[in-house]
């Protein structure tokens, strides 16, 4: 019968056939659910699932007035360039031991309750280190920063903080973005994270981490951090600080400044004001002809909306008392700008310190295979050893995807605005 597991070889199957992953991960994802899969108009699919479709830069512009006689305007072509993105691969892996295995084909109270229970929470894992790629990062796969060391330990560095680490997360510390190894402080597990000190500790011997040293999720000891990692929000809306590059093209060059999108960043920090969100809204609407519909953002800078909004203009009395309240709803929390409703859209991957205004209809996901077993066989694997097999199990899973932008100019961000929530 479904749900009981007479074999453990399709019990896993039984309860979650192919295709029935998605609908179980994380329900903190608010990025992820809404990226669609269509891919932009023009593309063409290449080799090892790579896929090249149009920038356009700008339009011909074959326009002009003409006198009596005169000679039309000349026919020009428009600027276009051409993007290039990959697939990228995610996965996770779950392990049960023979003992727990065989406990799970008895009838009872058990009844497979825990082979669930660790798809559940591995599906959950899994979408949920795919929202903090797309949200968090760059598309560099750098989790945060190093402030200090210490006995076992890093202390990571505002802004970022330990907003991108969880315990169990396996982490490498480098001393450059890419670049090798700190102090063979690699593969390590994190034991514990201490949120209110950013203090991660993480287990083997103890090494010596160095201001500044990005901090990785990796898989592998020394692994190679080229080609690996999915983009992120941070570097496809951005003007080539935390990114150069969008989908191939050099966004820093004179010829490619159409691939840089709106930025308000006064260098030092500032209260989110009704100011700036007008002047991010205006300017996205005036230079590149599109409307922003969301603002993604962390809940310190929903706070600190609500803190410069006065009472009165978000509760009118038209003639009658205020209504006493506290705190917000995150779905009456709405800026309006010329043309513009932003709803307010809060994610706790987002980076404190950052604000984004975003049009959904410039992003797609490309899904190339989505969440579901890597297996459709037979899901539970021996563990391999060097020297033979262990007495347990493994079961794997995955998704092949990567998050793209073809307009960043229709999107902004707000830089450097104060967090209540990392003490500014």
């Amino acid at each position: 019968m479904a749900g009981e597991f007479y074999s453990n070889s399709d019990s896993i199957k039984i309860l979650y056939p192919t295709g029935s992953l998605e609908p179980v991960v994380n329900e903190d994802l608010v990025v992820r659910p809404k990226l669609k899969s269509v891919l932009p108009m023009g593309s063409q699919k290449m080799g090892e699932g790579v896929i090249r479709f149009p920038a356009f830069l700008s339009p011909a512009q074959n326009v002009g007035q003409v006198a009596d006689n005169g000679t039309l305007p000349t026919a020009k072509d428009r600027t276009e360039r051409t993007f290039e993105l990959k697939p990228v691969a995610f996965a996770a892996v779950f392990q049960i031991g023979w003992t727990m295995k065989a406990a799970v084909k008895a009838k009872g109270g058990f009844n497979g309750g825990e082979q669930a229970r660790r798809t559940e929470e591995t599906a959950n894992n899994l979408g949920k280190f795919i929202e903090q790629t797309y949200v968090g990062t760059a598309g560099d796969g750098i989790r945060g920063y190093v402030e200090s060391d210490g006995a076992n330990s890093v202390k990571a560095k505002l802004p970022h903080g330990v907003t991108l680490i969880r315990d169990n997360h396996v982490i490498s510390v480098r001393v450059s973005a890419g670049g090798a190894v700190r102090d063979t402080l690699d593969n390590r597990t994190v034991t514990t994270v201490d949120v209110d000190n950013r203090d991660i500790y993480y287990n083997g011997a103890d090494q010596t981490a160095v201001l500044n040293d990005p901090i990785y999720i990796v898989t592998e000891a020394s692994m190679t951090l080229t080609n690996v990692f999915a983009n992120g929000i941070r570097g496809l809306i951005d003007d080539g600080v935390n990114s150069q590059f969008i989908h191939g093209l050099d966004r820093t060059t004179t010829a490619n400044l159409k691939l840089r999108s709106q930025v308000y960043d006064p260098g030092t920090l500032h209260n989110l004001t009704e100011q700036t969100l007008l002047i991010m809204a205006n300017n996205i609407r005036q230079y590149s002809n599109k409307r922003p519909e969301t603002i993604l953002c962390g809940p310190g800078q929903a706070m600190k909306y609500a803190e410069f909004v006065a009472p009165q203009r978000r509760f009118p009395t038209d003639g009658g008392p205020v209504k006493p309240t506290q705190g917000f709803k995150e779905e009456d929390l709405v800026f309006y700008a010329p043309g513009v409703a932003l709803r307010f859209m809060i994610s706790y991957d987002v980076i404190p310190r950052e604000l984004y205004l975003l049009n959904w209809s410039t992003f797609f996901q490309y899904l190339a295979q989505e969440m579901d077993w890597m297996d459709e066989d037979s899901l539970l694997k021996a563990t391999p050893t060097s020297g033979g097999h262990k007495a347990s199990w493994l079961a794997y899973m995955g998704s092949v995807e990567n998050l793209g932008n073809f307009y960043p100019r229709g999107n902004g961000v707000v830089r450097n605005a104060r967090d209540p929530l990392i003490g500014d």
